[in-house]
């Protein structure tokens, strides 16, 4: 997860942002929970985001 953040602010960007139906687990790495996102199927799933 760390490689994949480093990797995003070197290119320039100031968040990092995943959908997910795990609870708890992204909290551990710095994620914080933004809402409930929607897919363009219809699913719902958590979305969360990591300032850079």
């Amino acid at each position: 997860m760390r490689h994949a953040a480093d990797e995003a602010k070197k290119h320039g960007f100031s968040n990092l942002h995943l959908c997910t139906d795990l609870v708890g687990f992204y909290e551990q790495t710095g994620f914080v929970y933004a809402g409930e996102g929607y897919h363009p199927w219809g699913e719902s799933s958590r979305v969360y985001s990591l300032a850079l």
